[in-house]
This record gives structure tokens, sequence and C-alpha cells, in this order.
């Protein structure tokens, strides 16, 4: 008997996302897709519509991974300052361990939609405000605590350029120390002088 059909779901994802990542979505093809997962065309359209829907799919799985890591060091941390220690540790962690970074999913998946894709674009759009509330509501939250100088939302702001600008350096330079120029850069931007 075939694999169950939950789990071609779940492999035609996966093989997408391996390939979106290190391949760009841009230049990935459906019957790549289906070739790396061992499926067929009638099975994947059978699980998605189409691949801007394996392409939501995908990046709404980031989002959930992402989004659960954040919250995760939110709860856990002692401050701003640690929350963010942790976050710039673990974006490094992840860089080392992973020979194919290829920087932010979400910005890559983003920058390679044609300008005429409007409702892919603004559904990245809607999960980055989303982000930035939550980072919004959480330096709210700790904005006494921790002697914060700016606005919730700018530092959220702040935070999610200076993250995303990282990402983009290092993908440029190869240079692993600008990750911890970042996390420098955005405690300094953080505190009251």
């Amino acid at each position: 008997m075939g694999r169950k059909q939950s789990a071609l779901k779940t492999e035609l994802l996966e093989a997408a996302s391996s390939l979106f990542y290190l391949n760009g979505y841009a230049n990935t093809g459906i019957s790549e897709i289906i070739k790396k997962a061992g499926t067929n065309k009638t099975t994947f359209y059978q699980k998605y519509e189409s691949k801007n829907d394996l392409g939501r799919k995908y990046i709404l799985s980031f989002y959930r991974r992402i989004l659960k890591t954040l919250l995760n060091f939110m709860k856990t941390s002692a401050n701003v300052e640690d929350f963010l220690t942790k976050w710039f540790k673990f974006i490094k962690k992840n860089i080392q361990k992973n020979i194919e970074f290829n920087g932010c999913p979400v910005a890559n998946y983003h920058g390679q939609l044609k300008f005429s894709e409007t409702e892919e674009k603004e559904f990245i759009r809607r999960l980055s405000k989303r982000w930035l509330k939550v980072i919004a509501l959480y330096l709210e939250k700790e904005k006494e605590k921790s002697n914060l100088q700016y606005s919730s939302k700018d530092m959220a702001v702040m935070f999610f350029s200076v993250y995303q600008g990282m990402l983009l350096s290092y993908k440029l330079t190869g240079d692993i120390k600008i990750v911890d120029s970042s996390l420098k850069l955005v405690l300094s931007m953080f505190k009251k002088s």
C-alpha cells in the first residue's frame, strides 16, 4: 500500500521548503518539488491548488516556527537585553550549523515575487506586521523594567530592521561577526543613555 495521504502533503511541503530556501521560490518548479517528494502531478494538485498555495504554506510554516521561538525567548528572558542576546545567539548558531544558510525565507520569498503578485506580497506584509506587533507588545510590557528609550512600536521596527539587515549583510559577506555587531547595535539603540 502507498504512503498515507497526509504524509504526502507533508512530504511535498518539506520538499518545497528545501528547494524554495536553497534555490529560490522563482527558480523552483513544480516538477522539481514532485521529483524530490517522490510523487506525481496528480497528487500535487490533490494536495495543493497551485505553487502559490504551496508557497504560502511554506511561509506560514516558517512563520509559526519563528514565532514559537520568539515567544519562548520572550517568556524565558529576564529582560529585553537577555531576550535580544538569546535571539541573536540563536541566529548565529543557526548560521554556523547550516552550511547552506540563505537568509530569511520570508524576505527571500517576497523578493522573488513578480511585481504583479500583489496578493502574495500583501500576505507577506500582513505576516511581517504580525511579527512587529508581537515584538512591540513584548517591548511595551518590558519597557519600564528595562528602561527603554523609544516607543515599543519604534523599537520593534528597529529590532526587525537590524535583524533583516544583519541577515542580508551576512548573506552578502559571509562574515559571522556581523551578528555580534548587530547585537551590539540593537542593544545600544534600546538603552537610555
